[in-house]
Protein backbone atom coordinates (compact mmCIF):
# COMPACT_ATOMS: atom_id res chain seq x y z
CA UNK A 1 0.00 0.00 0.00
CA UNK A 2 0.99 3.73 -0.29
CA UNK A 3 0.74 5.40 3.35
CA UNK A 4 -0.56 8.27 3.51
CA UNK A 5 0.69 11.50 5.07
CA UNK A 6 0.60 11.51 8.72
CA UNK A 7 2.29 9.39 11.67
CA UNK A 8 5.62 8.32 11.75
CA UNK A 9 4.92 4.81 11.98
CA UNK A 10 3.54 4.81 8.52
CA UNK A 11 6.69 6.29 6.89
CA UNK A 12 9.87 4.46 8.93
CA UNK A 13 9.20 0.63 8.05
CA UNK A 14 11.69 -1.27 10.34
CA UNK A 15 12.88 -4.70 9.50
CA UNK A 16 11.71 -7.75 8.52
CA UNK A 17 8.64 -7.56 10.78
CA UNK A 18 6.69 -4.44 8.60
CA UNK A 19 7.81 -6.31 5.23
CA UNK A 20 6.06 -9.70 6.62
CA UNK A 21 2.66 -8.16 7.58
CA UNK A 22 3.00 -5.15 3.92
CA UNK A 23 3.87 -7.59 1.31
CA UNK A 24 3.41 -3.86 -0.77
CA UNK A 25 6.38 -2.16 1.10
CA UNK A 26 7.94 -2.11 -1.85
CA UNK A 27 5.76 -2.23 -4.54
CA UNK A 28 7.44 0.70 -6.42
CA UNK A 29 5.99 -0.49 -9.64
CA UNK A 30 2.05 0.64 -8.25
CA UNK A 31 3.66 4.31 -8.25
CA UNK A 32 5.56 3.67 -11.97
CA UNK A 33 2.35 2.78 -13.68
CA UNK A 34 0.00 5.44 -12.19
CA UNK A 35 2.01 7.65 -11.37
CA UNK A 36 0.99 7.71 -7.72
CA UNK A 37 3.62 9.55 -5.19
CA UNK A 38 4.61 7.42 -2.44
CA UNK A 39 4.54 8.97 0.73
CA UNK A 40 6.45 12.07 2.06
CA UNK A 41 9.01 10.52 4.18
CA UNK A 42 11.94 12.42 6.38
CA UNK A 43 15.52 11.34 6.27
CA UNK A 44 16.29 9.93 9.52
CA UNK A 45 19.06 7.25 8.36
CA UNK A 46 23.00 7.54 8.49
CA UNK A 47 24.95 5.50 6.25
CA UNK A 48 28.04 4.07 7.48
CA UNK A 49 31.52 5.56 6.09
CA UNK A 50 33.17 2.14 6.96
CA UNK A 51 34.28 0.88 3.34
CA UNK A 52 34.64 4.26 1.93
CA UNK A 53 36.98 5.16 -1.33
CA UNK A 54 38.53 7.78 -2.14
CA UNK A 55 36.50 8.89 -5.28
CA UNK A 56 36.04 12.37 -6.39
CA UNK A 57 32.85 14.47 -5.04
CA UNK A 58 30.47 16.29 -7.44
CA UNK A 59 31.60 19.59 -8.32
CA UNK A 60 30.36 22.43 -5.89
CA UNK A 61 29.47 24.51 -8.87
CA UNK A 62 26.67 21.84 -10.74
CA UNK A 63 23.08 22.85 -10.37
CA UNK A 64 21.51 20.69 -7.50
CA UNK A 65 19.72 17.70 -9.46
CA UNK A 66 17.64 15.83 -7.30
CA UNK A 67 15.78 16.46 -4.62
CA UNK A 68 13.25 14.98 -2.70
CA UNK A 69 9.44 15.30 -1.88
CA UNK A 70 9.83 15.62 1.26
CA UNK A 71 13.14 18.01 2.00
CA UNK A 72 15.37 20.24 -0.08
CA UNK A 73 18.34 17.83 0.60
CA UNK A 74 20.30 15.60 -1.89
CA UNK A 75 20.61 12.01 -1.66
CA UNK A 76 24.00 12.91 -1.17
CA UNK A 77 23.26 14.91 1.54
CA UNK A 78 21.21 11.96 3.21
CA UNK A 79 24.23 9.92 3.30
CA UNK A 80 25.51 12.10 5.97
CA UNK A 81 22.48 12.72 8.33
CA UNK A 82 20.20 11.00 10.46
CA UNK A 83 20.12 8.63 13.03
CA UNK A 84 21.55 4.78 13.52
CA UNK A 85 18.44 2.90 13.23
CA UNK A 86 17.28 0.03 10.93
CA UNK A 87 14.56 1.50 8.73
CA UNK A 88 13.50 1.13 5.19
CA UNK A 89 12.11 4.36 3.87
CA UNK A 90 10.57 5.30 0.53
CA UNK A 91 11.06 8.05 -0.86
CA UNK A 92 10.75 10.11 -4.77
CA UNK A 93 13.27 11.99 -6.26
CA UNK A 94 12.39 15.15 -8.10
CA UNK A 95 15.18 16.26 -10.63
CA UNK A 96 16.00 20.27 -10.91
CA UNK A 97 18.18 20.22 -14.09
CA UNK A 98 15.89 21.52 -16.95
CA UNK A 99 16.48 18.36 -18.72
CA UNK A 100 14.57 16.51 -16.27
CA UNK A 101 12.07 18.75 -15.45
CA UNK A 102 9.22 16.94 -14.25
CA UNK A 103 10.84 13.02 -14.11
CA UNK A 104 9.92 11.20 -10.48
CA UNK A 105 11.79 8.38 -9.84
CA UNK A 106 10.75 5.77 -6.93
CA UNK A 107 13.99 5.20 -4.59
CA UNK A 108 13.94 3.05 -1.36
CA UNK A 109 16.75 3.63 1.39
CA UNK A 110 17.39 0.60 3.50
CA UNK A 111 19.46 1.59 6.47
CA UNK A 112 20.86 -1.59 8.93
CA UNK A 113 21.27 -1.32 12.55
CA UNK A 114 25.18 -1.52 12.10
CA UNK A 115 27.28 0.55 10.31
CA UNK A 116 29.05 -0.66 6.81
CA UNK A 117 29.73 0.28 3.39
CA UNK A 118 26.92 2.44 1.04
CA UNK A 119 25.67 0.27 -1.67
CA UNK A 120 24.09 1.95 -4.74
CA UNK A 121 21.33 -0.69 -6.34
CA UNK A 122 19.75 0.21 -9.86
CA UNK A 123 18.01 -1.66 -12.31
CA UNK A 124 16.21 -0.22 -15.56
CA UNK A 125 18.70 1.60 -16.70
CA UNK A 126 17.28 -0.02 -20.25
CA UNK A 127 13.22 0.31 -19.32
CA UNK A 128 12.31 -3.19 -21.04
CA UNK A 129 14.46 -5.41 -18.60
CA UNK A 130 12.03 -6.76 -16.59
CA UNK A 131 13.66 -9.65 -14.66
CA UNK A 132 16.64 -7.08 -12.98
CA UNK A 133 13.66 -4.93 -12.12
CA UNK A 134 11.84 -7.20 -10.54
CA UNK A 135 14.98 -8.22 -8.81
CA UNK A 136 15.11 -5.30 -7.27
CA UNK A 137 11.89 -4.95 -5.61
CA UNK A 138 11.77 -8.26 -4.37
CA UNK A 139 14.80 -7.96 -2.73
CA UNK A 140 13.81 -5.08 -1.13
CA UNK A 141 10.70 -6.78 -0.17
CA UNK A 142 12.65 -9.73 2.10
CA UNK A 143 15.63 -7.28 3.24
CA UNK A 144 15.77 -7.37 6.85
CA UNK A 145 17.34 -4.33 8.05
CA UNK A 146 17.72 -5.58 11.66
CA UNK A 147 20.63 -7.90 9.95
CA UNK A 148 21.99 -5.22 7.40
CA UNK A 149 25.33 -3.43 7.85
CA UNK A 150 25.53 -0.32 5.99
CA UNK A 151 22.95 1.36 3.92
CA UNK A 152 21.30 0.13 0.30
CA UNK A 153 19.81 2.92 -2.13
CA UNK A 154 18.03 1.33 -4.45
CA UNK A 155 16.57 2.85 -7.85
CA UNK A 156 14.22 -0.18 -9.41
CA UNK A 157 13.84 1.70 -12.73
CA UNK A 158 16.43 4.76 -13.82
CA UNK A 159 14.94 5.06 -17.08
CA UNK A 160 11.51 5.42 -16.18
CA UNK A 161 10.45 7.32 -19.79
CA UNK A 162 11.83 3.96 -21.82
CA UNK A 163 9.94 1.82 -19.18
CA UNK A 164 6.60 3.55 -19.73
CA UNK A 165 6.99 3.43 -23.25
CA UNK A 166 8.35 0.06 -23.68
CA UNK A 167 11.18 1.70 -25.62
CA UNK A 168 14.21 -0.97 -25.80
CA UNK A 169 17.93 0.15 -25.80
CA UNK A 170 17.16 4.15 -25.53
CA UNK A 171 15.45 7.11 -23.92
CA UNK A 172 12.22 8.11 -26.26
CA UNK A 173 13.27 11.62 -26.23
CA UNK A 174 16.60 11.97 -27.04
CA UNK A 175 17.07 7.92 -28.75
CA UNK A 176 20.22 7.87 -26.84
CA UNK A 177 21.20 4.71 -25.25
CA UNK A 178 21.61 5.98 -21.08
CA UNK A 179 24.58 3.15 -20.63
CA UNK A 180 26.86 5.03 -23.09
CA UNK A 181 26.14 8.54 -21.43
CA UNK A 182 28.05 8.16 -18.19
CA UNK A 183 29.05 10.23 -16.34
CA UNK A 184 27.07 12.55 -18.32
CA UNK A 185 26.59 16.04 -18.29
CA UNK A 186 23.80 18.74 -17.85
CA UNK A 187 24.40 20.42 -21.04
CA UNK A 188 23.29 17.71 -22.73
CA UNK A 189 19.76 16.35 -23.71
CA UNK A 190 17.99 14.13 -21.64
CA UNK A 191 20.00 10.62 -21.37
CA UNK A 192 23.01 13.22 -20.46
CA UNK A 193 21.57 14.98 -17.93
CA UNK A 194 19.66 12.05 -16.45
CA UNK A 195 23.66 10.00 -15.99
CA UNK A 196 24.72 12.96 -14.85
CA UNK A 197 22.06 12.83 -12.02
CA UNK A 198 22.63 9.72 -11.12
CA UNK A 199 26.16 9.64 -11.00
CA UNK A 200 26.25 12.86 -8.82
CA UNK A 201 23.29 11.73 -6.15
CA UNK A 202 23.69 7.63 -6.79
CA UNK A 203 26.82 6.48 -7.80
CA UNK A 204 29.88 8.87 -6.71
CA UNK A 205 28.39 8.91 -2.70
CA UNK A 206 28.15 5.35 -3.02
CA UNK A 207 31.09 2.76 -1.73
CA UNK A 208 29.92 0.09 -3.80
CA UNK A 209 27.88 -0.22 -7.40
CA UNK A 210 25.42 -2.99 -8.63
CA UNK A 211 23.68 -2.48 -11.65
CA UNK A 212 21.12 -4.52 -12.47
CA UNK A 213 20.60 -5.27 -16.75
CA UNK A 214 19.41 -8.42 -18.95
CA UNK A 215 18.38 -8.71 -22.53
CA UNK A 216 16.66 -6.22 -23.86
CA UNK A 217 13.59 -6.48 -25.64
CA UNK A 218 14.73 -8.27 -28.83
CA UNK A 219 18.43 -9.85 -26.76
CA UNK A 220 18.35 -13.25 -26.08
CA UNK A 221 21.33 -13.77 -23.33
CA UNK A 222 23.41 -16.17 -21.35
CA UNK A 223 23.48 -14.94 -17.89
CA UNK A 224 27.35 -12.96 -17.07
CA UNK A 225 28.58 -10.40 -14.51
CA UNK A 226 30.75 -7.20 -16.25
CA UNK A 227 33.35 -5.45 -14.48
CA UNK A 228 35.60 -2.80 -15.67
CA UNK A 229 39.42 -1.90 -15.54
CA UNK A 230 40.54 0.12 -13.50
CA UNK A 231 42.68 1.07 -10.12
CA UNK A 232 39.97 -0.56 -8.12
CA UNK A 233 39.44 -3.52 -10.05
CA UNK A 234 39.87 -5.79 -7.66
CA UNK A 235 37.26 -5.55 -5.87
CA UNK A 236 34.94 -5.31 -8.46
CA UNK A 237 36.58 -8.53 -9.86
CA UNK A 238 35.62 -10.50 -6.86
CA UNK A 239 32.14 -8.77 -6.50
CA UNK A 240 31.32 -9.92 -10.04
CA UNK A 241 32.66 -13.54 -9.22
CA UNK A 242 30.26 -13.23 -5.94
CA UNK A 243 27.29 -12.86 -8.14
CA UNK A 244 27.79 -16.60 -9.14
CA UNK A 245 26.91 -16.36 -12.72
CA UNK A 246 28.80 -18.12 -15.63
CA UNK A 247 31.05 -15.57 -17.04
CA UNK A 248 33.18 -12.51 -15.71
CA UNK A 249 33.28 -9.90 -18.33
CA UNK A 250 36.25 -7.52 -17.99
CA UNK A 251 36.05 -4.37 -19.81
CA UNK A 252 38.90 -2.74 -21.07
CA UNK A 253 39.37 1.18 -20.54
CA UNK A 254 40.18 1.76 -24.19
CA UNK A 255 39.59 -0.78 -27.40
CA UNK A 256 36.11 -2.39 -26.08
CA UNK A 257 33.15 -3.05 -27.27
CA UNK A 258 31.64 0.01 -24.93
CA UNK A 259 31.98 2.96 -22.95
CA UNK A 260 29.56 5.30 -21.07
CA UNK A 261 28.16 2.81 -18.74
CA UNK A 262 27.48 2.82 -15.35
CA UNK A 263 30.12 0.47 -13.84
CA UNK A 264 33.13 2.51 -16.25
CA UNK A 265 32.05 5.97 -14.72
CA UNK A 266 31.64 4.50 -11.10
CA UNK A 267 35.35 2.60 -11.41
CA UNK A 268 37.10 6.05 -12.98
CA UNK A 269 36.11 7.87 -9.49
CA UNK A 270 37.34 4.97 -7.56
CA UNK A 271 33.99 2.84 -6.78
CA UNK A 272 34.14 -1.09 -7.51
CA UNK A 273 30.94 -1.48 -9.49
CA UNK A 274 29.61 -4.44 -11.15
CA UNK A 275 27.12 -4.96 -14.24
CA UNK A 276 24.63 -8.24 -13.70
CA UNK A 277 23.22 -9.50 -16.55
CA UNK A 278 20.53 -12.18 -16.44
CA UNK A 279 16.98 -12.72 -18.44
CA UNK A 280 16.05 -11.41 -21.60
CA UNK A 281 13.72 -10.70 -25.04
CA UNK A 282 11.30 -8.39 -22.78
CA UNK A 283 10.11 -11.29 -20.81
CA UNK A 284 9.91 -11.75 -17.05
CA UNK A 285 11.68 -14.72 -16.11
CA UNK A 286 11.48 -16.10 -12.50
CA UNK A 287 14.84 -17.96 -13.33
CA UNK A 288 16.31 -14.50 -14.15
CA UNK A 289 14.60 -13.06 -11.12
CA UNK A 290 16.14 -15.77 -8.87
CA UNK A 291 19.78 -15.86 -10.33
CA UNK A 292 19.98 -12.01 -9.93
CA UNK A 293 18.34 -12.57 -6.37
CA UNK A 294 20.90 -14.93 -5.33
CA UNK A 295 23.64 -13.08 -6.99
CA UNK A 296 22.89 -10.04 -4.81
CA UNK A 297 22.37 -11.98 -1.36
CA UNK A 298 25.95 -13.52 -2.03
CA UNK A 299 27.60 -10.17 -3.29
CA UNK A 300 26.45 -8.36 0.29
CA UNK A 301 27.80 -11.55 2.43
CA UNK A 302 30.82 -10.80 0.36
CA UNK A 303 30.78 -6.93 1.40
CA UNK A 304 30.12 -8.04 4.82
CA UNK A 305 26.59 -6.26 4.71
CA UNK A 306 24.76 -9.90 5.57
CA UNK A 307 25.87 -12.24 7.88
CA UNK A 308 27.20 -15.62 6.48
CA UNK A 309 30.08 -16.88 4.60
CA UNK A 310 29.66 -15.94 1.00
CA UNK A 311 29.25 -19.12 -1.44
CA UNK A 312 32.11 -19.96 -3.07
CA UNK A 313 31.96 -19.61 -7.49
CA UNK A 314 29.92 -22.46 -8.82
CA UNK A 315 31.83 -25.47 -10.58
CA UNK A 316 32.71 -24.33 -14.37
CA UNK A 317 32.58 -20.43 -13.90
CA UNK A 318 34.71 -18.92 -16.44
CA UNK A 319 36.38 -15.44 -17.25
CA UNK A 320 35.81 -13.18 -20.05
CA UNK A 321 38.83 -11.59 -21.59
CA UNK A 322 37.36 -10.42 -24.80
CA UNK A 323 34.06 -9.17 -25.29
CA UNK A 324 33.24 -8.96 -29.64
CA UNK A 325 30.43 -7.50 -30.82
CA UNK A 326 29.45 -8.27 -34.13
CA UNK A 327 27.19 -6.22 -36.80
CA UNK A 328 25.66 -6.98 -39.85
CA UNK A 329 26.86 -4.86 -43.03
CA UNK A 330 23.32 -4.74 -44.86
CA UNK A 331 19.92 -4.42 -43.82
CA UNK A 332 17.71 -6.98 -44.07
CA UNK A 333 16.50 -10.44 -42.03
CA UNK A 334 18.53 -11.70 -39.70
CA UNK A 335 18.28 -15.43 -39.34
CA UNK A 336 20.58 -16.78 -36.70
CA UNK A 337 21.67 -20.30 -36.76
CA UNK A 338 23.24 -20.61 -32.95
CA UNK A 339 21.70 -19.55 -29.69
CA UNK A 340 23.15 -17.69 -26.70
CA UNK A 341 25.43 -19.44 -24.16
CA UNK A 342 26.50 -21.67 -27.05
CA UNK A 343 30.32 -22.08 -27.69
CA UNK A 344 31.84 -21.32 -31.08
CA UNK A 345 35.08 -21.63 -32.78
CA UNK A 346 36.50 -19.19 -35.53
CA UNK A 347 35.09 -19.14 -38.54
CA UNK A 348 31.79 -20.80 -37.85
CA UNK A 349 28.37 -19.40 -39.24
CA UNK A 350 26.19 -18.27 -36.72
CA UNK A 351 23.39 -16.94 -38.89
CA UNK A 352 22.97 -15.36 -42.09
CA UNK A 353 21.04 -12.04 -43.19
CA UNK A 354 18.76 -12.27 -46.01
CA UNK A 355 16.98 -9.52 -48.44
CA UNK A 356 13.17 -9.79 -48.20
CA UNK A 357 13.04 -11.60 -51.20
CA UNK A 358 14.74 -14.15 -49.06
CA UNK A 359 18.15 -14.51 -50.23
CA UNK A 360 21.05 -14.78 -48.47
CA UNK A 361 23.14 -11.32 -48.68
CA UNK A 362 25.32 -11.70 -45.91
CA UNK A 363 26.85 -14.78 -43.91
CA UNK A 364 28.14 -13.75 -40.33
CA UNK A 365 31.15 -16.19 -38.88
CA UNK A 366 32.76 -15.19 -35.29
CA UNK A 367 36.15 -14.20 -35.48
CA UNK A 368 37.52 -16.18 -32.62
CA UNK A 369 36.22 -18.64 -30.08
CA UNK A 370 34.00 -18.28 -27.54
CA UNK A 371 31.10 -18.10 -26.50
CA UNK A 372 27.61 -16.13 -27.63
CA UNK A 373 26.54 -13.90 -24.97
CA UNK A 374 23.76 -12.35 -26.54
CA UNK A 375 22.29 -12.89 -29.31
CA UNK A 376 19.98 -10.25 -31.35
CA UNK A 377 16.10 -12.57 -31.53
CA UNK A 378 14.13 -10.13 -33.76
CA UNK A 379 14.56 -11.17 -37.35
CA UNK A 380 14.42 -7.08 -38.28
CA UNK A 381 18.19 -5.60 -38.39
CA UNK A 382 19.17 -2.43 -40.35
CA UNK A 383 22.43 -1.93 -41.99
CA UNK A 384 25.39 -2.05 -39.36
CA UNK A 385 22.74 -3.46 -36.81
CA UNK A 386 24.29 -5.13 -34.02
CA UNK A 387 23.41 -9.04 -34.03
CA UNK A 388 25.64 -10.09 -31.27
CA UNK A 389 28.24 -9.90 -28.40
CA UNK A 390 30.52 -13.04 -28.15
CA UNK A 391 32.63 -13.58 -25.17
CA UNK A 392 36.33 -14.44 -26.51
CA UNK A 393 39.54 -15.10 -24.56
CA UNK A 394 38.23 -17.20 -22.25
CA UNK A 395 39.77 -19.05 -19.25
CA UNK A 396 38.65 -21.58 -15.99
CA UNK A 397 38.04 -19.76 -13.07
CA UNK A 398 37.44 -22.53 -10.62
Amino acid sequence: MLYPGGSVDGHRLAGREHAETDPDLVEVTRSLEVGANPCPLRSHQRVSRAFRTNHPSPAATRPRSVSSSWASGTIAESYRTGLSVPVIERRLLRFEAEALSGLELPCVVASGAEEGPRLALIAGIHGCEYSSISAVIRFLGTLDTHALRGTVTAVPVVNLPSFRARTPFVSPQDGKNLNRCFPGSYEGTFSDALARAVFDELIAPSDVLIDLHGGDLVEALEPFALYDESRVEEGARTLAISFGLPYVVRSPTSGGAVSGTTSSAAAAAGVPAVIAEAGGCGLLEEGAVQLHLAGLENALRHLGMLEGEPAPPPSGMRSVDRFVWLRCEHEGWWEPTARAGDKVVASQVVGVVRNLHGDVVEEIAVPENGVLLFVTSSPAVAADGLLLGLGAGLSDMT
